[in-house]
């Protein structure tokens, strides 16, 4: 490859980390959202699922942008040793990385936290249908049971004391 070749493949290589930076601070930005809706006495389950969305689309994004990397950084290994005049771009790159790794690992603290609160909240849905089911068959055997009570002939308003 020649030395043009390789500053274009770093440049390309340099845009796509920027937006893999980008869209990683979009992600944790919908993340803490979802925490917050996670926190509020009023969780819309509504708005949790749109920003779910959200991420879903951002997600897509970030995986078409890892494979193109994954592609271009497998070209560029072989020549970076080589590649005296790029060093200024190959550390631009590697101080992007770090900011990746460390925004992945903030992302999945942030994720870790909120699945153990989605569960809570769920359990405790759960736990409210199971609650209305069993009241409403109580009800309903309460009901039945009046309802056999009565004997044909007897009337519903007289006193049996005579």
């Amino acid at each position: 490859m020649s030395e043009n070749q390789n500053e274009v493949y770093i440049r390309i290589m340099l845009d796509t980390l920027y937006k893999k930076d980008k869209l990683l601070t979009s992600l944790i930005d919908i993340t803490r959202e979802q925490e917050r809706l996670l926190e509020e006495k009023e969780f819309s389950m509504d708005s949790f699922e749109s920003l779910m969305e959200d991420k879903e689309k951002f997600i897509v994004e970030l995986n078409q942008l890892e494979d193109g990397f994954e592609a271009l950084y497998q070209r560029l290994v072989k020549v970076l040793p080589e590649a005296s005049g790029l060093w200024e771009n190959i550390q631009k790159a590697q101080q992007l990385i770090r900011s990746i790794m460390d925004k992945s690992m903030t992302l999945q603290a942030l994720e870790a936290r909120n699945k153990e609160r989605l569960l809570l909240y769920l359990a405790g849905k759960r736990q409210e249908i199971k609650s209305f089911k069993s009241g409403s068959k109580a009800a309903e055997l309460y009901q039945h049971n009046m309802v056999n009570q009565h004997q044909d002939g007897q009337s519903y308003f007289l006193d049996k004391k005579k």
